[in-house]
């Protein structure tokens, strides 16, 4: 009888994990389609700003928070070699010494654990928005 028991909790414990097992898979599942959402809304825009937001979900997928930043980073310029032609010289230099980064996060929460997943994107410079630079300099405005 203690060995029918001892079988029945091993079992029992074994279909829970495989629940939570299963029940994990599908959030993270949905996790990514939520992502690819977010970032689809941002690289639909016709062009970037420097930005942060964040939300939840509403219904059947409030446990799940978002959020993203549209940011700029820096591109390292290569050192190139002195022997290369002034014309081709030319075409090596990089347009722009940045790229448009797009982060998106996605957590959610299940039986008491925090998840969170993330993806990330570049853009070409010329779809993020720089403000005009102002010819005469900084100006102080009393």
């Amino acid at each position: 009888m203690g060995l029918l028991s001892v079988s029945v909790v091993a079992i029992n414990a074994s279909l829970r994990q495989a629940i939570l097992v299963k029940g994990e898979a599908q959030d993270y599942t949905q996790a990514r389609f939520l992502l690819e959402q977010q970032i689809a809304k941002v690289e639909l825009q016709h062009q970037l700003n420097e930005i942060q937001n964040s939300g939840s979900y509403r219904g059947e997928l409030s446990r799940f928070r978002w959020r993203y930043k549209v940011s700029k980073i820096q591109l390292p310029e290569p050192d190139l070699p002195a022997d290369i032609p002034p014309e081709r010289l030319k075409q090596l230099k990089l347009a722009a010494p940045y790229m448009a980064k797009i982060e998106a996060t996605v957590t959610w929460s299940r039986a008491g654990v925090n998840h969170e997943e993330t993806i990330e994107t570049l853009w070409i410079p010329e779809k993020l928005w720089a403000p005009p630079k102002n010819p005469l300099g900084p100006t102080n405005v009393p």
